[in-house]
This record gives C-alpha cells, structure tokens and sequence, in this order.
C-alpha cells in the first residue's frame, strides 16, 4: 500500500482488533486507520479506491465477528475524536458525531431533558452504527429518529442524505455503502427522562445475558417470529463449541466464556442454522457483520 505522509501518521500496522470487539474475537488489521477529520477520511477513501483496497468500517465493535485466523488485510477505518461531538441545533434537533458512543448521547438527552431514546438505554454502540444499523429496541427504531445523515462514500465522495433518500427497514439501511460521519436527529420533549431510561437498561439486563462477551443478538427475527425461541424449540440452549456457547438465558445470544475463535463461532452459527431449518423450515439471517478477511 502506498501512502502519503498525511495517511501514514493516521495508521497504525498490524493493530490487534480483539481489543476493539465487545466479543474479545479478532485478527490483527494489517493497516488500521484512525481518522479524525474529514479531509483525511475522504483522501483515506479516495487512495484505497484508488489502489483496489477493501474497506471495514469499525464503530463500537458490538456486532461485528472478526476472523482470528491471521492478518485482515482489508484497511480497516475507525473514525477519530474529530467525530465526537453533539451540537443543539434548537429544541428538538441534534447533530451528532458519528463516533459518539450512544451512551454519552443519551447521557446529555437526560440532562437536557430530551426524549425518544430511552429504549435503547445499554447499547453498546456508537450513533453512526446505530445509524447504519437501525438499530432497535421495545418497539422502536432509531431511523424513527433520524432526519438527515452525512456521509462519505467509500469513493471518497461526500453527500447529505434527507431521511427520504435513504432506503430503511428493520435493522437495515442503504447506508453500508458509506461510512456516515454526522447524524441529524429530532427528538421527543422529554418526560421523566432519566427514570424511563433506567427501567428500560433493567428489562434489558433481565432479558439479555451480559454474563460473557458477547455479539448482542446474532439473528434478525423472521417476520411474525421470534429467532430465540425458534432457536430454544430445537433444544440448542447451552450448546456449544470450545469456548463458544449458545445463552441459557437468551437463545439468540452466543456468548465467549474464555479463548473462543472465529472458527468456532462460525460453528455454532451455522449449527443453528441448520436446526432451524430442518424443523421451522426457516431460513435465519444473520443480523451482526461478518470480517473474513
């Protein structure tokens, strides 16, 4: 790969991505890049386009199952501390960094009294991944939210994408084919704010499994089904290779107890599949991101 100056002093080589998973699963990234402005994302995009060079983009790293087995040499992008930020625009509308973990906006919508958040209290997640991947939860999508993003095309190419422009639907957008660097969001007057976040995170923390790492739910639910309980029907609760197990608790949920690898994970993944398959005649999709290479 040939760099200018400017990019070399965003890189780091050989950086270990197991840090950066909430699943403590990943390979070594061959040329990581740490973007902090704009201008360096977009000439960034613009050389790897040029050279031919795949691209991951990598936001709070909640979802993504990364390969262990050697070196991703695809460039793998992480935007800086230039993308963290939260503007008030008026009463109801934000604009926030697409690096801004959610916890830290739904931290200044408690404090400044702002609803329509609350639900997803305990994503681990940062508003562009929760962004690109409408992300939701008790009902509610984060698109419901959103009125305009700005984002960078993997050519190197800048738009501002009205909510109309952009193809939405559950836990997916068009999205994936930019890296979305702000998030224009209009939000609820607030009504005890605060209180209805900290009951939402305690359903989530008596529902979910946050005993082990874990990937949150690996499947997308079938329309009118629920993916746990097609996957608890076919007895595969606590089922597990190595170090990777299915949740006693949340069917949905594959939980890393120790020194699991993407091999194994993959495993079980597609042990689910296929016993779903076999007595629901279902076909489950996967709703994490999978980095093979």
């Amino acid at each position: 790969m040939i760099l200018s100056k400017s990019l070399k002093e965003i890189r780091l080589k050989y950086y270990p991505l197991n840090k950066l998973s909430f699943f403590k699963v990943g390979g070594r990234a061959k040329n990581f890049f740490l973007p902090s402005q704009k201008e360096d994302l977009i000439h960034l995009l613009r050389e790897l386009n040029k050279q031919n060079i795949p691209c991951y983009v990598l936001g709070g790293g909640s979802n993504i199952l990364i390969n262990d087995e050697g070196i991703i040499n695809s460039a793998v992008v992480k935007l800086g501390r230039g993308f963290v930020f939260i503007n008030r625009i008026d009463s109801l509308t934000l604009e926030v960094g697409a690096a801004t973990s959610f916890r830290d906006l739904l931290d200044y919508c408690v404090k400044s009294n702002l609803g329509g958040l609350e639900m997803f209290a305990g994503i681990p997640a940062t508003v562009g991944g929760m962004c690109v991947m409408n992300a939701s939860s008790f009902g509610r999508e984060f698109f419901s939210f959103v009125e305009e993003v700005e984002a960078v095309s993997f050519q190197g190419e800048t738009k501002i994408l009205k909510k109309h422009e952009i193809n939405y639907g559950y836990r997916y957008t068009s999205l994936r084919d930019f890296i979305v660097t702000k998030v224009k969001l209009v939000l609820e007057k607030g009504k005890s704010v605060k209180e209805r976040a900290v009951e939402f995170l305690k359903e989530r923390a008596e529902k979910q499994d946050l005993s082990y790492p874990s990937l949150g739910c690996i499947f997308k639910n079938p329309p009118g089904m629920w993916a746990g309980k097609l996957i608890q029907e076919c007895g595969l609760k606590g089922f597990g290779i190595g170090s990777i197990f299915v949740s006693s608790k949340h069917a949905n949920f594959i939980l890393n107890k120790g020194r699991g690898s993407f091999r194994d994970t993959l495993s079980v993944i597609e042990t689910i599949k296929r016993k779903v398959y076999q007595r629901f005649s279902v076909k489950l999709e996967e709703e994490i991101v999978i980095w093979e290479s």
